[in-house]
């Protein structure tokens, strides 16, 4: 069975930019995704317009994420794959589809239940440039 990725994404009410956004969700060391639950993320009526699985990470292509707008959130399924000793945080980011550079994003993703069977939240990231 899979573990439940959860990844919401907000952008702060002071950015810059469009309203198209692209989140890079890590996942965490030994998973990856399932291909069939990420895909079934943009479906009819979504505001994901895209999404694919990157080997160690899930590319999410958001439209209509305003800035100050509420966050987005998607749901997927990531399998074990391997076995790993001591389980390593996954890195997220989330920029501006038309503007990469512009800061003041961030993703936060929860992960339901961990490989080691407790449950928590990423903290926030946000973009750099």
């Amino acid at each position: 069975a899979g573990q439940r990725v959860r990844a919401c994404m907000s952008r702060g009410s002071n950015t810059q930019g469009g309203n198209m956004v692209l989140a890079e969700i890590g996942l965490f060391t030994g998973f990856v995704a399932d291909a069939a639950s990420v895909r079934a993320l943009a479906k009819a009526g979504s505001s994901v317009k895209r999404a694919e699985a990157n080997g160690k990470s899930v590319a999410v292509y958001v439209e209509d994420l305003a800035p100050g707008a509420p966050p987005v959130c998607v749901t997927f399924s990531a399998i074990r794959d391997s076995t790993v000793g001591k389980l390593q945080p996954a890195v997220s980011t989330l920029a501006d589809y038309y503007a990469p550079e512009t800061p003041g994003s961030a993703v936060s993703v929860q992960v339901a239940a961990r490989a080691d069977g407790s449950g928590g939240t990423m903290p926030a990231l946000t973009t750099t440039t």
